[in-house]
């Protein structure tokens, strides 16, 4: 383990900062899983906020899987599912309650399943929050993030919606 000042620590819950903390506390918060790899960190000695893993504070296990190792099959069937839906939704004539309860239901299962797979692959899914439930290109522009990924499949999302209101 690299040399880390004794200094007093602060880490980021959410959009709060917590601390001060000592290093044996931020230990502690580690081993817990409070503190991840990409909890934002800060000490007298830094000159911002980092992520922990980047100030040389010990994690266990392997990093998360490279993007590229993803697989975005499921977001990618979330952004095209307006349009897919639209066609389901006229064959069937289900009608406005069906049709919400429909891409509801499609979209709560495939993203749970799409943030279940990035949480297999050791990525910290905690700052997607339950974006999927509600707001999907909330979720959708937050995982293009987590993963550093251009956000094609958000805008694929917006295109989708748009054709499909004409």
């Amino acid at each position: 383990m690299p040399d880390l000042p004794a200094t007093q620590w602060y880490y980021t819950s959410g959009s709060e900062r917590k601390g001060p903390v000592s290093l044996d506390e931020m230990l502690t918060l580690i081993g817990s899983g409070v503190v991840s790899r990409t909890t934002l960190v800060w000490h007298d000695q830094l000159p911002d906020w980092t992520q922990a893993a980047l100030v040389g504070l010990p994690f266990v296990g392997p990093p998360p899987l490279a993007a590229t190792h993803v697989s975005d099959a499921l977001v990618w069937i979330v952004s095209v599912l307006p349009l897919a839906g639209l066609l389901v939704v006229q064959a069937l004539d289900l009608g406005a309650l069906g049709s919400f309860l429909l891409f509801f239901i499609a979209y709560s299962a495939l993203c749970f399943a799409d943030e279940r797979a990035l949480k297999t692959a050791g990525y910290d899914v905690s700052t997607l929050g339950v974006w999927w439930l509600f707001l999907i290109p909330v979720y959708l522009w937050k995982r293009a993030k987590l993963l550093k990924q251009v956000p094609a499949y958000f805008w694929v999302w917006i295109g989708c919606v748009v054709v499909s209101l004409f």
